[in-house]
Parts: structure tokens; sequence; C-alpha cells
């Protein structure tokens, strides 16, 4: 009897660890809150945080088109996951494994304690490191424990001195941009602009400078030097690993790790990229340039960021199925009311039967997961739309 028990229960910690690896791998941040909740009212948040630590190894379910039935939780979307639920979204490139800092929650005695137990912790953590010069990918934490105002004016100076005293190499008709990929504002320029590599064509560079997000006084006080000057200030890495490996993978446009890590900083690559080979399919449309444009919509499943909808959405307009048919599909697996918007908006606007499918499976795919999908959809009944019977008929069938 005693080992049938062993069993059961067992069997029912696989359950809520499989759970709580389905709700981080497709970001559904609010079902990983309220999973986390249920197993801390039911059997103790110390059984709840150790399932936590169990998801980081666990497989979760994902859509056909990647070939296999379940994949390995991406390691710095599982860190970002569980940032977001312990209210410290913004502190992840903290230099501390993400098992580690859960591993010292477990003495707390509810989900809130340890909240406020992270929170403190980690931003002390940062504001270690960012005071060591190493600011890549922080955000000001959104965080219902209050940042220390130290943490914020520390992360702005630093970062505002890192533009300023920044020396480009100029060596013929291009430019080192090395230290801009190492300072946070230069990053976000980077890769907002789709700039790939170090090297950067000399007649580009007010692009890059104008697009910064810094006043003309700070980035005009960067300098360009020649080669052979010894008084360059080395740009700091991160000091967390994930974090180096993730700012290579942008500055490569290495899609393949970049999907492998599945990290929310990764969609400003991830849509120049998208866009890039669209057009480049347009241009020359082989088997090769298609399999490049799926590949890319793939890695906005890994992702899985609501950022990646005005990408796709952009695709799902155009008038050509054999790319907005995938897109349509990837917004099917981002359970969000805004997916459900974009689709459903397409629904009331489309004209041609090709694109009405997939969408209604699209939506039926998200309402099993998405709660606000009927309320969206009612909304927009009320609106001008042109397929108002398709869509109350489609309505009444996922309904019931």
């Amino acid at each position: 009897m005693r080992a049938l028990k062993d069993k059961a229960a067992e069997s029912e910690r696989e359950q809520q660890v499989s759970h709580l690896a389905d709700a981080i791998g497709e970001r559904r941040g609010r079902d990983l809150l309220d999973a986390v909740a249920t197993t801390e009212r039911d059997d103790g948040w110390n059984t709840a945080v150790r399932n936590l630590i169990l998801a980081a190894e666990a497989d979760y379910v994902t859509p056909a088109s990647f070939g296999r039935i379940r994949t390995r939780i991406e390691p710095i979307k599982y860190r970002e996951m569980v940032f977001e639920l312990l209210s410290a979204t913004g502190l992840e490139p903290v230099d501390f494994d993400t098992v580690d800092l859960l591993k010292k929650l477990e003495d707390e005695d509810s989900l809130a304690e340890a909240t406020h137990s992270f929170g403190v912790h980690v931003q002390r953590l940062s504001l270690e490191q960012i005071q060591n010069g190493d600011t890549l990918f922080f955000d000001l934490p959104m965080s219902n424990v209050q940042t220390f105002e130290e943490l914020e004016t520390t992360l702005e100076s630093t970062r505002l001195g890192e533009i300023a005293s920044l020396g480009l190499i100029q060596d013929g008709n291009t430019i080192d941009v090395t230290p801009l990929w190492y300072s946070e504002y230069g990053r976000r320029a980077l890769s907002e602009l789709g700039i790939k590599g170090t090297l950067l064509p000399t007649d580009q560079l007010d692009v890059v400078l104008s697009v910064i997000q810094v006043s003309p006084a700070i980035s005009g006080q960067i300098q360009i030097q020649r080669k052979e000057d010894t008084n360059l200030r080395q740009p700091v890495a991160p000091s967390n690993s994930l974090y180096a490996n993730l700012l290579k993978a942008t500055i490569n446009q290495d899609l393949d790790t970049l999907s492998s890590f599945a990290s929310r900083h990764s969609l400003p690559t991830l849509n120049v990229l998208l866009e890039n080979t669209v057009t480049q399919y347009h241009e020359s449309p082989s088997s090769d340039n298609y399999r490049l444009v799926l590949e890319c919509m793939k890695s906005h499943v890994a992702v899985r960021s609501i950022d990646s909808i005005i990408a796709l959405e952009k695709l799902v307009r155009l008038d050509d199925p054999r790319i907005a048919t995938p897109a349509i599909n990837v917004l099917g697996n981002l359970y969000n009311d805004s997916s459900v918007l974009t689709l459903t908006e397409t629904v009331c606007r489309g004209k041609k039967e090709w694109i009405i499918h997939p969408v209604l499976n699209a939506l039926e795919s998200i309402s099993k997961k998405c709660p606000e999908t009927i309320p969206a959809i009612e909304g927009l009944l009320e609106s001008d739309c042109k397929n108002r019977v398709i869509l109350k008929r489609f309505l009444g069938r996922i309904s019931k």
C-alpha cells in the first residue's frame, strides 16, 4: 500500500512539473503563477519551489513544425519566466545560476515571502555587477520590492558613461563597432538596425549614432581612433555566461543559437532576420530561401514573445499563402489576447477563403489555453466585421 501511495505521489509530482514546464515553455505567465499558487496551497511552498527547480530540466509541448513532440525548456526563457514569476523582470543578467537562486528560497514560508527575498537578493547582486561596468541586458526591475534608488541611478549613469567614453577604431573605410555592441544603448541600436558583425562601413556610422537613445551631447563624445591607439577602453563582457553567449549570437545573427536560448532580447534581431528572409524569398523564390523563412518563423515560436505579433501581422497581410499561412500558424502558438485580436481582425477583413480556414484553426488552438479568446471575438462581432456569420458559427463551436 505504501508503495502505491508513493507511486501515486510521484505521478502527481510529474504532472505538476509537466504543467509548469508547458506554462514556462509557452510563456503563459498567468498560468505559471496559478500553477505555483495551487501547489503552494495544496502541498506547501517548499513543494512548489522544488517543482520549479525540476522544471529547469523538463520538456514542454511544441508544435508539429518543430519535428518533435516535446522540447527541452530553453535556458534563458526559463530564467526570464522564473524572474517574471518572482517580480524581478529585468534583472536576469545577474551572474548567479537560476536553480541556485531558487534553492535559496526553499526555506521561505510562501510565494509572497520568497518574492520579497528574491527581489532584495538579486537587486543587491545586480548593483554590484553594474558597479563593475557590466550593464548589458539589464532593465529597471518590475518588482513589488521597492527598487533600490542606487540601482536605478547607477545603471543609468554607468550606461551614459559607457557611451561618452567610447572609442571606435577606424581602419580605411570600415569602423570596428565592437565597443558599441558591448554597451547597452549601442547593442540595442545595432540590433534594431539589423547590423551583423563588428565591422561597419564608415558612411553608416552616423545612422547608428542617430538611433542610440541618448542625447546628442552624450553620443557626440564618441571618438574615432586609429588602430594603433593603445589607450582604448576594453569593453566589459557580460559576466553571466548565458548572456555573454547571447551577445555573441546577436552580433553574428546566429539564428540557431538565438532560438536555443529563446530570450526576449533576441526579438529585434529575429524580426530583422525574418523580414530579410521574406524579402530574399520574394526576390528569389527557391526552396532554400523558403526554408530560411520557415526557420525564422520557428524561432519566433521558440521565443513566444508578444513583441513578435507586429512582425507576424505584416506577413499575414501579404497576398501570399506560402508566407501568410505559416505566419498564422505561429500566431496560433502565441497564447495571448493580442494574438486573438490580430487573428480575429484578419477574419473580419478577409475576403479570400484560403486565409479563413488557417486563421480559425489558429484561434481554436489559442482558445484552449487563453480564456480571453471568446470575449475578444465577441467584442469584434459588435464591429463592422465582414465575416460575422463565420465568426459566430466558430464561436458557437468553441463555446460548447
